[in-house]
């Protein structure tokens, strides 16, 4: 057994804040046992010889959103047509079967709140009647505190089922869905005009008089406004091709605007294009590629270059880097699948290695040289002011260390270094 479920539609308005009543109803599922009620009604109520039916209603915990508690109200009134209740207290047991939880909760309430109203209403009048009779202020009170409490009455019923309805919609929901058909209730590329034409006269003529605070027709929208809900959410062609013939849709009302927007539909040239899933996916990885580009210019939009900063350009696109690299690379061209056979660059990569160890070895050669000679004058001072023997000793072992030194090692000093860096040409 089918009935509609509407577990979703919270979910689903969320993506717009105003959509509180959305074009589409939503997907009709299979209720399980524990889910709803299932009522026998009779074709004719008052003939207890009448066919019946089974109607299900499913069960209102308070969360399934505004079009659920406005289709509760319906069904509701179904049920209650169906098996012919009248009295109060069936009415008010009837309804409480189906609600539970939170919309129980609102019921109760709203309709404890409607007693109390109506008894204090009652008590008042008692007071008046009294006043009217010309009994005396204690006479006036005692009647107000004797008034009997009151009957149930069906309008506890209906508000509670109003209350119901108030908790499970927004605040200021009658002002959000008109605000939504006004200014975004454009017609969706995969509805047709008549199924848009009519979502929009289900939702202002079943649908807007029912929501708080409750003032039936006077709620709806005037057709003049549909009309101009409707050409709003046509594609904008439609719109070049009234002016060029000249159509008022105001003038012409909303039957015949009807029929042009569905002549229009028929035209192959005036269909929307609907995009395909490659375009959307080149799309999507484009979005993909700028949001990259975004974090790795620290998270903003301006371009970021290593060695610029930021600026009117990032690092993919520096002439400095890239010279650099082209630098790097020396002559080797767009060569990379296979090396190159100059060994130029590498020889005069070693040439400047072994100048600079011959010009290391000269500098060294020359100090030792110059500390030799100073070496040789101080020694000719101290042997002519000093006779100490054991100054004279330690001078001429000196000497003889310095005499020992092999200038011609220098020759083939060969030095090492760490940070060589071997490259493959």
């Amino acid at each position: 057994m089918k009935t509609v479920s509407y577990d979703t539609e919270a979910k689903a308005s969320k993506a717009n804040a105003d959509e509180v009543l959305p074009l589409k109803l939503p997907v009709e599922r299979k209720l399980q046992k524990d889910e709803c009620v299932v009522f026998k009604l009779r074709t004719t109520p008052t003939l207890a010889t009448s066919p019946t039916y089974e109607f299900t209603v499913g069960y209102i915990n308070g969360d399934e959103g505004t079009r659920r508690a406005l289709r509760f109200q319906k069904d509701i009134a179904t049920v209650l047509i169906g098996l012919n209740v009248t009295t109060v207290a069936d009415v008010v047991t009837m309804t409480q079967r189906v609600l539970k939880g939170e919309a129980l909760a609102a019921y109760n309430n709203a309709r404890g709140i409607r007693h109390a109203y109506l008894w204090e209403e009652a008590k008042r009048n008692a007071r008046a009647a009294s006043e009217a009779n010309g009994d005396t202020l204690a006479q006036q009170q005692q009647a107000y505190a004797n008034e009997p409490d009151p009957a149930a009455d069906r309008t506890e019923h209906i508000a509670g089922v109003r209350g119901v309805i108030s908790y499970m919609t927004p605040l200021k929901a009658l002002q959000r869905v008109k605000r939504y058909l006004r200014r975004h209730c454009r017609k969706p590329v995969d509805m047709s005009v008549r199924e848009y034409f009519n979502a929009l006269q289900r939702i202002n003529q079943e649908e807007i008089p029912h929501l708080p605070p409750f003032e039936g027709n006077a709620q709806r929208l005037a057709m003049d406004e549909i009309i101009e809900i409707i050409v709003y959410g046509i594609p904008n062609s439609w719109k070049h091709e009234m002016t060029k013939q000249g159509f008022d849709p105001l003038e012409s009302g909303l039957g015949l605007l009807l029929d042009f927007c569905e002549r229009m539909e028929q035209l192959p040239e005036y269909k929307p294009v609907v995009k395909s899933d490659n375009h959307a996916g080149k799309k999507k990885s484009s979005n993909n590629n700028n949001n990259k580009k975004s974090n790795r210019n620290n998270g903003s939009s301006e371009k970021f270059c290593l060695i610029h900063g930021t600026g009117s350009h990032d690092s993919n696109d520096c002439h400095t880097l890239k010279a650099q690299a082209k630098r790097m690379k020396g002559d080797r061209g767009d060569s990379k699948s296979s090396p190159s056979k100059n060994k130029s660059w590498s020889r005069q990569s070693e040439d400047s290695k072994k100048k600079g160890q011959r010009e290391l070895a000269a500098f060294i050669k020359k100090s030792v040289q110059k500390e030799l000679n100073s070496f040789s004058a101080n020694k000719r001072k101290a042997d002519e002011s000093d006779d100490d023997e054991s100054v004279k000793s330690v001078h001429m072992a000196e000497g003889q260390e310095l005499a020992a030194f092999n200038y011609g090692d220098l020759d083939d000093l060969k030095i090492d270094s760490d940070d060589e860096t071997e490259i493959d040409v």
